[in-house]
């Protein structure tokens, strides 16, 4: 059981990525810029191979506690909504890549 300490500074936490995230991203209604990325089996991975998807791209770390406590929320998410074309794009920010 997490202590209230805990919990208060858990949802700080939350906030503060919430603003940030709204604070950079800029023209919301617009569309996504592109990008390209390296997919876990060393190809490359482009958003636009998504086009006509709900996408969402969430950046994380394995480092990060709020992260960590929201990856089960979103694994519920992604498996309700897939039918439905939804996809969930996990984008890893560690420094160093692990195998």
């Amino acid at each position: 059981m997490q202590s209230a300490k805990t919990k208060f500074l858990t949802r700080c936490a939350m906030t503060a990525i919430v603003a940030a995230s709204a604070a950079f991203a800029g023209d919301a209604g617009g569309p996504a810029p592109a990008f390209t990325l390296s997919q876990l089996d060393g190809s490359q991975g482009a958003l636009a191979q998504y086009k006509g998807q709900v996408r969402h791209v969430n950046f994380w770390a394995t480092w990060c506690g709020p992260c960590q406590q929201e990856m089960p929320l979103l694994d519920q998410m992604y498996k309700k909504y897939k039918p439905a074309g939804f996809t969930l794009i996990g984008v890893n920010v560690d420094k160093e890549r692990r195998r």
